[in-house]
């Protein structure tokens, strides 16, 4: 996994071709945390074919296989991400919500909620409603994004007043 994560930084094609099997050969209890950051790599690349077909391993999971919180997180930002780039905007409201109803773990608590479809949203002017109850939430980590948060915040507050 160690060489998977080199490829990341180097070559997408490498890093795609090297981590696809990679879920056939973990056990399935633990394979949540390789499939976590593969899914991340997907969407922070737009690559939706090769996320819609990895986003299956995931339901494919044991249901006593282990997923952190942050885990969650992700894969809830994520499926917006993908809706988004869709079109399908009804759906990126409901993965927000999924989104946001972690219970925390470490590394949410240390490092917040994902903002990047809130960014999404109030760059689009839609779902501003969710975006402002995501943010709550958000505010409830001590995360390093406490900054982002009230930016973000202010800029849902501009729109409202420019509506």
């Amino acid at each position: 996994e160690m060489a998977v994560g080199c490829y990341r930084a180097l070559d997408d094609d490498t890093y795609t071709r090297a981590l696809g099997p990679l879920p056939t050969l973990t056990d399935p209890e633990g394979r949540a945390s390789g499939l976590s950051a593969f899914h991340d790599v997907l969407a922070s690349r737009g690559d939706w074919k090769t996320y819609d077909r990895y986003r299956r391993e995931w339901e494919r999971l044991p249901s006593d296989h282990h997923a952190c919180e942050c885990h969650l997180n992700a894969l809830h930002t994520n499926d917006g991400l993908r809706a988004a780039a869709s079109g399908r905007w009804a759906e990126v409201a409901a993965a927000l919500t999924r989104s946001a109803s972690v219970r925390g773990c470490p590394h949410l608590n240390s490092g917040g909620l994902r903002l990047e479809l809130v960014r999404l949203l109030v760059a689009k002017k839609k779902h501003l409603d969710a975006a402002r109850e995501y943010l709550k939430r958000a505010d409830g980590y001590e995360g390093r994004d406490q900054k982002a948060i009230r930016s973000l915040r202010a800029k849902l507050k501009a729109l409202v007043r420019s509506t």
